[in-house]
């Protein structure tokens, strides 16, 4: 599924490929967002189903967890490549080593697509 010429250049908007690492274990967690700083905010808030043990077992979250912008770029699908390489590069869909279950965005995951309409029938 290809992001939409709207989402993948929007003027003035940034798509920023981040790494949040829990700093106890070093297991990290690879991401996309136009807003990175407001995204970890919402990780700390409601953190993704594998981060979540340790979000708990490593509370406050803000103290043990941190945050990297790795690069940014004007469009989505760019960021979206990125990420995908960083998330092979870092390992970070192996449990030992991340929180990443998708190889990429979930939004460009066929298994997401697949879930996502299961929930619809519902």
């Amino acid at each position: 599924m290809q992001a939409s010429l709207s989402e993948q250049r929007r003027p003035g908007k940034l798509h920023s490929v981040y790494v949040v690492t829990c700093h106890p274990t070093g297991r990290k967690y690879v991401g996309v967002s136009c807003q990175p700083r407001t995204r970890f905010t919402q990780h700390a808030r409601t953190p993704p189903r594998p981060m979540r043990a340790d979000a708990t077992r490593y509370a406050p979250f803000k103290e043990h967890f941190g945050m990297e912008v790795v690069k940014s770029y004007a469009s989505s699908e760019a960021a979206q490549q990125h990420e995908a390489v960083l998330i092979e590069r870092l390992g970070t869909r192996d449990v030992a080593r991340g929180y990443n279950t998708l190889p990429s965005t979930p939004a460009r995951s066929e298994l997401f697509w697949m879930q996502h309409r299961r929930k619809q029938h519902r």
